[in-house]
């Protein structure tokens, strides 16, 4: 089951649903699926979500190929308004030596009032850091920087939805007629929220299945995209 942290002076109390309006917060930041039992809140209660981060692809060209895998949706649906943050794509692994692969695309979003696209991931670039993503944001490309042989892994995305970086490969970082090769990074995942008052939210005591987004997996050397995330917030 889904590991849920919570927050707030009552938030124990919330799941007592004993008909008093309490004010606190869960984050559900494991992936997988299960449900949310509204407790009784007073002013508002708001989701967010984001989708998880897609996964960095090796760098191809010499050493072979392998794409990032895209991450998972994470979905919710109070009150008849379903929302969705869709995971990002996968970065690409270079189509052949001396050459760069391509970034994947950011995760969409809907059902939300603010609804947020992730960042595309870096295509890969001889010379760059290779920084994983933060919060959505796509993971940079992979890079040749300071690898003076061989194959350097990749950065995980951050959580909640970044996107790994890609690896990268230089026979000789001195030596440009040598082989070299990049992979690009995964996109971050989307990003949606909505907020509810009591006349028009969900009713305390109602169970909400949800789904949090597993995190895109990478190729052998790439970086990992980081899982969705659920938060919910009432008072």
């Amino acid at each position: 089951m889904p590991t849920i942290g919570t927050a707030g002076a009552a938030s124990a109390r919330a799941f007592g649903f004993t008909g008093v309006a309490t004010s606190g917060s869960v984050t559900i930041s494991t992936s997988g699926s299960s449900t949310f039992t509204v407790p009784s809140y007073a002013n508002s209660i708001q989701f967010e979500l984001w989708g998880a981060g897609g996964g960095g692809a090796n760098p191809g060209g010499a050493t072979g190929g392998g794409n990032g895998g895209t991450g998972g949706t994470t979905t919710i649906t109070p009150a008849s308004y379903a929302l969705i943050a869709n995971g990002g794509g996968g970065g690409t692994a270079a189509g052949g030596d001396r050459s760069n692969g391509s970034g994947g695309s950011g995760g969409t979003a809907s059902g939300g009032t603010t609804n947020g696209t992730g960042s595309n991931g870096g295509s890969g670039s001889r010379g760059n850091p290779p920084p994983g993503g933060a919060g959505s944001n796509g993971g940079a490309g992979g890079s040749t920087s300071g690898v003076q042989s061989g194959t350097s892994s990749g950065v995980a995305g951050t959580a909640p939805g970044g996107g790994g970086s890609g690896s990268q490969f230089d026979e000789d970082i001195n030596n440009s007629a040598k082989s070299w090769s990049t992979g690009g990074g995964g996109g971050g995942g989307g990003y949606t929220t909505r907020s509810f008052i009591p006349s028009t939210g969900p009713s305390p005591g109602i169970v909400l299945s949800y789904t949090v987004g597993a995190s895109g997996t990478n190729a052998s050397s790439g970086g990992a995209g980081a899982v969705g995330r659920l938060k919910i917030t009432w008072s």
